[in-house]
């Protein structure tokens, strides 16, 4: 239980903010690599996991990598849950909320057994 408060104190105060934040419940760090990709109307936003500690983010023409590119990734997995077996539509719309004229969501991970597992949503508009 006391580790269970410190790792809640840990995020609160990572994440600067009085109240707990909810973590993705899908753990990456165990998979080989994971990249997720957003496709709205104007841009293309693109986050990449390689194992162990490689991230990157891609933003247009803009490229981050480090730990601007884990926070942005971390942040992404809060809203998809990839313990689930599809992008629900609920999913897209917390997506579209952040990233406006949504358009189709990509996501491609290779897991540590090196089985490949992607999951795809697509506008209906």
């Amino acid at each position: 239980m006391l580790r269970n408060v410190m790792i809640l104190v840990i995020v609160c105060i990572s994440f600067n903010t009085a109240t707990p934040v909810t973590l993705a419940k899908y753990n990456f760090l165990q998979d080989s690599s994971l990249k997720v990709t957003i496709e709205t109307e104007e841009i293309i936003y693109e986050w990449e996991y390689e194992n162990p500690d490689q991230f990157e983010y891609e933003e247009g023409d803009s490229i981050f990598r480090g730990e601007k590119a884990k926070d942005s990734f971390e942040k992404m997995l809060m809203m998809i849950d990839l313990t689930e077996p599809k992008i629900s539509d609920e999913v897209a719309n917390k997506v579209n909320n952040e990233y406006n004229m949504l358009e189709r969501i990509t996501i491609k991970k290779i897991d540590a057994d090196q089985y490949m597992q992607t999951w795809v949503w697509n506008s209906t508009k």
